[in-house]
């Protein structure tokens, strides 16, 4: 079975690849099929990629088929690697398998919103079988893989099993892709194994061309600095000594070391490589675990990648657990341990699995098939020796090992990667607190502390520049606007990964520095001044923000809540207290915001002229500031940048990282300016360290394992087949200039909405009509508020269901459960949303909230307006 993913390290390496290291498309047996024209579609090949285009002006799809035929014994893996660009809801790239004996046909599809759902079809129409949100990435790294064995066949993307079918009437018949709407879809690679490495036999082409070529697995073809597969790996084993309770095995499959009785025992065998130093540089190895033998697999079995610097003791790891977990873990020179970063339940089954890590001068990313699990920055285990790694009971087989060099590294000015004892750059002061060297809290940290005192300065600059009242302490309401614009990053994918991944923990941090602050104020005698101080003291501060972020996003700072000990009367407050907020400040800011995705509220349009925002990060005497400048400069940049295309500024902005000798940051109304110093981020900074960390003053680092919770971003739903327009009274596709959302809008809920629907399918009456004729009909949710209401017939009066908030507050706790309850859990059963017609804003609300759940949901824009302009009946709701 390691050959299945033979070519995955080159897919890994695609990430960091030398510019002129092109490949040959290698699409296998569908490479016949590649070779038809359909009107409508464009095909071309750059660099090892097939890109196949449709501009939607065809409703043909572009069907690539392979007449696979009966599996071979024991089994077969089908592997594709894919991305695409969806230009409208009708889109989808599908894996599928199909029966022309039977008439049946199943479909992997992945849509554009990055969801995916396994769809069955017959004469009687599609069923869903599975769904899940957001498992595709679409940023090239897609991998879709089609194992078929005893009779069934599992469907995997990214590692991650979508779903199972067993002695379906689909199997045995046709395989291939099949590509639907408006978009451009990019193919890299397919390819067709059995275990043994030997391609099954191609049958003669079908009417509409197959493939007829023999098919191999192949993969990128890698530079001459490349050492690869089980050649190297036996050179590696050769002469390995076996510890005591280890047994060493070569086997077909690869080389195996067993523990059967010996708990929590370790396996290293070094690479004998020498230090990457300035050097890139990807290792990654091919890793199944197995029970060994008839004794029961630890539930703390692991394997991996480790590596150690003999200078100071400092080491690390990438495992993959027997839980499916991507791990990466740091070890101090004591041997205490560090959670650096987990992706839980990444992979399933036995394997095998790919694992990496990639080093990049002063920087170390590990990898687990094409997820990152974490990156070090200047680690002091950095540029030590490297080894394959097992622990605890079972048995761990690599099958494949893969070494590559790839020239200088990427990053400009890299951070050092051992730690002297009072600095980490020649010539730079002050400590750099690195968070027991977990890469994604150090982020969320740093960047928790200076987006949200940005945002707190920002919220200045928009009252004084945009002159917008302030009916409260303005500290007190730009404290509120931060809270706001940090909890907002919780909600809404950015798009960026590494704040989509941290934002909660930043969020977190950025209440919690005030929570800290606050109780070392209260050991400090107080100044008879203090009172009189603008600013609201900080535990206040803390609660007033943290409020507001718990009241967006209850379950996900839960924890935290509990942490600090918040009373359960003052949370029952924050949702209630998160809404007002929100309604408050984008009801102010909307004269002046640019209608936008991210301003759906917007009263001006998106080309409506306004000043500039120019940044300027200043180089910093300080490590902290070099740190932030070097690490996350694009992010400050782009956060800073952001406020220029949101709101029509009548003068430019200038915002300015620097060093100030002085622990600040202020707005200053004459200049139209925002300075940010370097020493009130590092203020904070040791401040979290020293307590959480056990540091003292920022210095000794990782003295502390612990780590705050994490959370990730809601995915959303897959969306369905987009109507087409219809005539009617009243114009139901009409164009309101309102762009499609994930964001709720708030109350009074009057005004444009958009013509389409980002997670439900938007339906028109003529259509609903259709629906409603079907056995069954679909359910019919009417959220208009009101006693004795006239509706459709048929229709449940459900109001409250649009309210506003965001897409993981309480609110969609009870929507999640109500949707369960009401379809008695069955996804696919269809709700209609609908309310008083295309103005009514809680009726986009409660789509985008239904849909959210995963339910098949239907967006009735319309509503009662469209129904009764034609005449339609009407009766009193249920």
């Amino acid at each position: 079975m390691g050959e299945f993913a033979g070519f995955l390290p080159g897919l890994i390496l695609a990430l960091v690849l030398p510019a002129g290291l092109a490949k040959a498309a290698d699409l296998g047996p569908l490479n016949g099929a590649l070779a038809q024209q359909v009107q409508g579609w464009q095909q071309s090949e750059q660099d090892g990629i097939v890109l196949l285009s449709s501009d939607g002006s065809t409703d043909r799809g572009r069907f690539l088929l392979w007449d696979a035929g009966p599996a071979p014994q024991p089994l077969r893996s089908s592997l594709l690697t894919f991305t695409y660009q969806g230009r409208d809801a009708r889109s989808s790239l599908n894996f599928l398998v199909g029966n022309i004996d039977t008439g049946e046909s199943c479909f992997l599809a992945v849509y554009p919103n990055r969801d995916v759902a396994l769809n069955c079809m017959n004469d009687q129409g599609a069923t869903t079988l599975a769904r899940h949100e957001g498992l595709a990435k679409l940023d090239g790294s897609d991998r879709l893989q089609v194992i078929e064995e005893a009779g069934a066949v599992t469907f995997y993307l990214n590692d991650a099993q979508v779903a199972r079918i067993a002695g379906h009437p689909a199997q045995g018949g046709d395989m291939g892709v099949a590509l639907f709407g408006a978009g451009d879809f990019m193919l890299g690679h397919f390819s067709v194994v059995v275990p043994d490495g030997t391609a099954p036999a191609t049958k003669a082409p079908a009417a509409g061309g197959v493939a007829e070529a023999p098919v191999a697995e192949t993969g990128n073809r890698p530079p001459d600095d490349t050492h690869n597969g089980r050649a190297l790996l036996d050179q590696v084993f050769a002469n390995a000594p076996a510890p005591r309770g280890w047994q060493v095995q070569d086997r077909e499959e690869g080389w195996q070391v067993q523990n059967a009785d010996r708990a929590g025992a370790e396996y290293l065998l070094p690479l004998g490589l020498p230090a990457a130093n300035e050097a890139r540089r990807v290792v990654s190895v091919d890793v199944m675990l197995a029970p060994a033998g008839q004794a029961q697999m630890s539930a703390r079995a692991a394997a991996g990648i480790f590596w150690e610097n003999p200078r100071n003791g400092q080491s690390c790891s990438v495992q993959v657990t027997s839980a499916g977990d991507g791990l990466m873990v740091c070890f101090s020179a004591s041997g205490r341990a560090v959670e650096v970063g987990r992706l839980p339940g990444v992979v399933s089954g036995p394997g095998p699995h790919i694992l990496a890590v990639i080093e990049n001068g002063s920087e170390l990313t590990g990898m687990i098939g094409t997820d990152e699990i974490a990156t070090l920055k200047g680690h002091p285990s950095l540029g030590g020796t490297l080894a394959l790694y097992a622990y605890e009971r079972g048995a761990f087989t690599y099958s494949d090992l893969v070494i590559q060099t790839l020239g200088a590294p990427t990053t400009s000015a890299p951070v050092e990667t051992r730690v002297p004892e009072k600095t980490m750059g020649t010539g730079l002061s002050g400590p750099l607190p690195q968070f027991g060297g977990d890469a994604d809290r150090m982020a969320a940290a740093y960047l928790g502390i200076s987006r949200s005192i940005f945002l707190h300065e920002l919220g200045h600059a928009l009252i004084g520049e945009l002159a917008v009242p302030s009916t409260g302490p303005e500290e007190d309401a730009v404290d509120i606007y931060s809270a706001l614009q940090m909890a907002d990053a919780t909600v809404t994918p950015a798009g960026h990964a590494l704040l989509d991944r941290t934002a909660p923990m930043a969020a977190g941090y950025a209440a919690l520095a005030w929570y800290y602050s606050g109780r070392v104020n209260e050991q400090a005698p107080q100044s008879d001044g203090a009172w009189q101080d603008e600013h609201t003291a900080d535990l206040k501060r803390f609660r007033n923000m943290f409020c507001v972020i718990y009241g967006a996003s209850p379950a996900k700072f839960s924890s935290l809540a509990a942490v600090v000990k918040m009373e359960e009367r003052t949370l029952a407050r924050c949702e209630e207290e998160f809404r007002k907020q929100n309604r408050a400040w984008r009801a102010i800011l909307a004269p002046y915001s640019r209608i936008s995705a991210e301003n759906p509220e917007g009263l001006l349009p998106a080309t409506a002229p306004g000043a500039e925002v120019e940044v300027e990060l200043k180089p910093s005497g300080r490590q902290v500031g070099e740190f932030l400048r070097q690490s996350y400069g694009d992010v400050l940049r782009e956060t800073a940048l952001s406020v220029g295309r949101a709101f029509a500024l009548p003068r430019p902005l200038k915002i300015t990282y620097q060093d100030c000798d002085v622990v600040n940051a202020w707005y200053a109304p004459r200049e139209g300016s925002i300075t940010m110093c370097y020493e009130i981020i590092e203020h904070f900074a040791v401040l979290i360290s020293d307590i959480e960390e056990g540091t003292r003053d920022g210095y000794e680092q990782m003295a502390s394992a612990g780590t705050p919770a994490r959370s990730a971003p809601t995915p959303g739903a897959a969306p369905q087949t987009a109507p087409q327009n219809t005539a009617a009274a009243v114009d139901e596709l009409a164009d309101a200039g309102v762009p499609a959302t994930l964001r709720l809008f708030t109350a009074p809920y009057r005004g444009g909405t958009p013509n389409s629907h980002p997670r439900a399918v938007l339906t028109t009456t003529e259509q609903l009509s259709q629906m409603l004729r079907q056995n069954p009909p679909p359910a019919l949710l009417d959220i208009r508020p009101g006693e004795g209401l006239q509706s459709l017939p048929g229709a449940v009066s459900v109001p409250g269901l649009g309210d506003d908030g965001g897409l993981s507050d309480g609110l969609q706790t009870r929507v999640e459960r109500f949707v369960r309850g009401f379809t008695e859990g069955d996804p696919a059963q269809p709700l209609v949303i609908f309310g008083a017609g295309p103005e009514d804003r809680a009726a986009y609300n409660a789509a985008l909230r239904v849909a959210s759940t995963g339910q098949s949901t239907f967006w009735y824009r319309g509503g009662i307006a469209a129904w009764t302009a034609l005449g339609l009946p009407l009766a009193a709701v249920e």
